[in-house]
Formats: C-alpha cells, sequence, structure tokens
C-alpha cells in the first residue's frame, strides 16, 4: 500500500481518533494532528511520529448573547483552524484524506 498524507483535525487532538492516528504513523503514512495549541502540547507524546500543529483563537467575549457565543466560539476556531490549513497550502501539502470532528467549528 502507498503512503498515504493523513490530516487530522480535533481540537484536542487526537482525541477519539488516538488509535486510528498511531496506527497509521505507525504503518508509515505521514500523520499530522491539527488542534487547539494548549492541547497539542500536552498530547504531543501520544501519537509518536506525528507533526502536531496548534492554533490559538480569540475566546468569545463574556459580554455576548449567551445565544451566540458558542456560535461566535466555533466561528473563532474554524478562522483558527484556516489558517494552519492555509500555512500546510502553502508549504505544498496536499493531504490524500481528512478526518475532522465538526463539533467544536474547526
Amino acid at each position: 500500500m502507498p503512503t498515504r498524507n493523513i490530516l487530522f483535525i480535533h481540537p484536542n487532538f487526537p482525541g477519539q481518533f488516538l488509535h486510528l492516528a498511531r496506527s497509521l504513523a505507525q504503518q508509515g503514512h505521514k500523520v499530522t494532528g491539527i488542534g487547539e495549541l494548549e492541547n497539542i502540547q500536552r498530547q504531543k507524546s501520544l501519537v509518536p511520529g506525528t507533526r502536531l500543529l496548534g492554533y490559538k483563537f480569540r475566546r468569545p467575549e463574556k459580554s455576548a448573547h449567551p445565544h451566540v457565543r458558542l456560535l461566535e466560539e466555533h466561528a473563532l476556531r474554524g478562522q483558527a483552524t484556516l489558517r494552519v490549513c492555509a500555512a500546510l497550502k502553502k508549504e505544498g501539502e496536499r493531504p490524500d484524506l481528512i478526518v475532522v470532528h465538526t463539533g467544536w467549528g474547526d
């Protein structure tokens, strides 16, 4: 099987993708994980051989209306993830597969 370039996006990478990401990396695939910077730094030893990229984002203001606060957080997370993905594209990265948990806006 040819080596694949696989991108995981999860704010708490590897999250529920731990065993899948670890197995793919052990098989020799190029695995990249994108997540929230402080979470990525805590998780870096869980999936050896994986490139980890973190993002920071501005949290919604506490004064925001409660009905839109979560929406704003998801939009801000999505924008932060987009910036990391744009940087990867600029480097010439082209994932063969993207695995993402969409529950947080990433």
